[in-house]
């Protein structure tokens, strides 16, 4: 294997990074197993925007795989759980671009990303209700009021605190349900 790949964006834009980056990228890897490493590697569908903010992660993290994340979040503030240079990466991203970098993060196998990813999502969502959701991202009311009672009655669970969701897992499943 060289000491380099070359990656390739949807608008054709050459990357040049090491060869380093399989150990991050299951995608890459395989595909580096597959054909001559001399070969560019081509993303049709990843912009160059997302694709040098995956490179950039990679090489921060010297193409080494953080540890991951403990769940669930202690809270929904990134500097209770990220570090610095996580933190300011993911806070620097609107939420279209975390989306975008999400899917190509996804794409690429990138578990270490993916996961820090889904946890600004979760971070955003922790602690609000769901009319705050609602407001917050403009959904209205899909259910009548009937039916949403209805759904009530028959998910009850839904509304409920996680610690009660897990204590009710954990007496319907003897109490081998971990902290989740």
């Amino acid at each position: 294997m060289s000491d380099t790949v070359t990656l390739v964006s949807k608008e054709g834009e050459k990357i040049e990074v090491s060869s380093k980056i399989t150990a991050m990228s299951g995608l890459i890897k395989n595909i580096i197993e597959d054909q001559d490493s001399k070969e560019d590697i081509v993303f049709d569908a990843i912009s160059t925007v997302t694709l040098n903010r995956i490179v950039n992660y990679c090489q921060h993290h010297e193409f080494i795989n953080p540890e991951p994340l403990k769940k669930p979040l202690p809270s929904n503030k990134l500097e209770d759980f990220l570090g610095d240079w996580d933190r300011e990466f993911l806070e620097a991203l609107k939420e279209e671009e975390l989306t975008d970098l999400i899917n190509a993060a996804n794409f690429l196998d990138v578990k270490a990303l993916i996961d820090i990813c889904c946890a600004r999502v979760a971070a955003m969502f922790k602690g609000k209700s769901i009319d705050e959701l609602r407001a917050e991202y403009n959904i209205e009311e899909e259910f009548t009021p009937e039916v949403e009672e209805q759904l009530k009655k028959e998910y009850p669970w839904a509304l409920e605190d996680n610690e009660d969701r897990i204590e009710a897992l954990r007496a319907t499943q003897g109490g081998d349900v971990q902290k989740l």
